[in-house]
């Protein structure tokens, strides 16, 4: 699936809302990147793919809980 140039935007349960294009930093190792998409799974682990330097990192962080 592609996401092109669309805005996807959801809820994380810290309440951060998490965009395309925005600045995000991981939790563990603390890296910064551009999210560059967002993969909701339905296990409740978002996928969140960044450019961190030109290099694409694959990161997670949990969905939204009802």
């Amino acid at each position: 699936m592609s996401v092109g140039y669309a805005r996807i935007a959801f809820q994380n349960e810290r309440k951060n809302m998490l965009e395309i294009g925005q600045r995000f930093t991981t939790t563990q190792s603390g890296i910064t990147g551009v999210i560059k998409a967002i993969d909701n799974h339905p296990s409740g682990v978002n996928r969140i793919l960044l450019d961190v330097n030109g290099k694409e990192r694959w990161t997670s962080a949990p969905a939204t809980t009802k």
